[in-house]
């Protein structure tokens, strides 16, 4: 059931986490809190787009803007299932590959 919600209410979060507005990705991000072990559960780019889009939410924002608490929270979530742990490790073997191929 959970993932029949999530199909509908994903792509609402994710155009939230996109807006302009600092208080919109506020509520985006804290209505995907709870959501947090269904997203990492995702298969393919889903997981990644979102992740990403966080991060880069984060570097666009001030320390006092109103959505930097709840987009940390969010990641926060994320990170903190023990499945994730695979899902990093892969992304960091990639990253080392690319850099003995660019030194070699």
């Amino acid at each position: 059931m959970l993932s029949d919600l999530l199909g509908r209410v994903l792509p609402a979060c994710k155009s939230g986490l996109e807006d302009p507005d600092d208080d919109v990705r506020a509520v985006a991000a804290d209505a995907l809190i709870p959501a947090a072990a269904a997203i990492v559960a995702l298969q393919g780019q889903t997981l990644h787009s979102i992740v990403m889009l966080l991060w880069d939410i984060l570097l666009d924002l001030d320390d006092l803007s109103p959505s930097t608490s709840s987009v940390m929270n969010l990641l926060a979530e994320i990170y903190s299932h023990e499945e994730m742990v695979p899902k990093m490790y892969k992304v960091f073997k990639l990253e080392d590959k690319e850099i003995e191929n660019g030194a070699g």
